[in-house]
Parts: structure tokens; C-alpha cells; sequence
């Protein structure tokens, strides 16, 4: 069965149920890449991003 026969299929047996995606949800959807805190804040593709709440995190 292709994965839409499948999901097809679990509907129908199971029922469909609307659910609103939640704000937590989208994050969970979000690549994960573990970045250093240097000194002079994160570095992401020849891009530094700063801001003074990365201070407790810094080294």
C-alpha cells in the first residue's frame, strides 16, 4: 500500500479528527544543529547572530 492508502485506510476505520497545530509543534518540526556560544556570539553559514541574553550561555 502507498502512504496514502494507508492513511486512507486508518481514516476510515478510525475517524478523522481536526486537530489545531500548536506553537510548540512547529519547533519540534525544526532542524536541531547544536551551535558553541563563542565570545563573539553564534556563527550559522558566514552569518554571526548576537544579542546580550546569549550572555549566561557565552564559553
Amino acid at each position: 500500500m502507498s502512504p496514502n492508502d494507508t492513511y486512507a485506510s486508518l481514516v476510515a476505520a478510525a475517524g478523522y479528527l481536526p486537530l489545531l497545530p500548536r506553537g510548540e509543534d512547529d519547533l519540534e518540526l525544526l532542524p536541531v544543529t547544536w551551535r558553541a556560544v563563542n565570545d563573539y556570539g553564534i556563527r550559522i553559514g558566514h552569518r554571526t547572530y548576537d544579542t546580550a541574553e546569549l550572555g549566561p550561555w557565552r564559553r
